[in-house]
């Protein structure tokens, strides 16, 4: 099973607390691989982790600009955060 695959399996079977640290992993073997930042934030936000889940999707945005789920997530994040303006920039 590949690296980025174990995060992916244990977040199916909610041990969400373990997958992060596999996560990190990727990125510092490749700090910009999309699937891990993407899944950092959405882990993140599942531990509701807010101000990492949206600096993980920052960088994602950057990666891939039309990628309609991480805007669709910030928008949350910047909700949870009550930062819901900035969501419009």
């Amino acid at each position: 099973m590949e690296l980025i695959q174990q995060p992916v399996v244990l977040q199916q079977q909610t041990k969400y607390p373990q997958s992060p640290k596999i996560c990190e992993r990727v990125l510092e073997m490749q700090a910009d691989h999309f699937d891990a930042l993407y899944l950092s934030a959405t882990l993140s936000a599942q531990l509701q982790q807010f101000a990492l889940a949206l600096e993980s999707l920052s960088k994602v945005s950057r990666i891939n600009l039309r990628h309609a789920g991480c805007y669709s997530n910030r928008g949350n994040e910047l909700k949870e955060l009550k930062r819901l303006v900035m969501s419009w920039r």
